[in-house]
């Protein structure tokens, strides 16, 4: 069986206490629990928290603070960006999710294959150690 090495690294790290638990490397990659297809485009729905903000094409940046269950009422700040549990995207859309200081994500809904779906690239640069990045391809369901 061959072992790819590449991916124990951020378990390892998380393991040592080097790597917050909530890596860009959770649910495989950028946080992502489910990609879903929608009429307009994809859905996406992660297994953390993390801060978005949506470019797509003639539109003004969208900022969402993404969370996977809704706070009540009286946690919402007033002037912050407003609290989703998934993210609506299109065809070209670019996502920026920031999952804390050193990890972030990018996301471009794009297809492959003829299937729609989102391209995520993951970079992770903690402190004195090396920076470490991985890419994939998650197909819409």
């Amino acid at each position: 069986m061959f072992l790819n090495t590449r991916h124990l690294m951020p378990l390892f790290l998380c393991a040592a206490g080097l790597l917050p638990a909530a890596s860009a490397w959770s649910r495989d990659i950028c946080w992502i629990d489910s990609v879903t297809k929608t009429q307009s485009g994809i859905e996406i729905r992660l297994s953390d928290s993390a801060s978005a903000v949506v470019r797509s094409a003639g539109e003004p940046l969208r900022r969402l603070d993404v969370r996977v269950t809704m706070p009540s009422a009286s946690n919402v700040e007033p002037n912050a960006p407003p609290i989703v549990t998934s993210i609506t995207a299109k065809l070209g859309d670019e996502i920026l999710l920031m999952g804390g200081m050193h990890n972030s994500c990018q996301l471009f809904v794009g297809t492959t294959n003829d299937r729609i779906g989102v391209l995520a690239n993951a970079d992770n640069s903690a402190p004195g150690l090396p920076r470490t990045s991985a890419s994939k391809f998650i197909y819409a369901k």
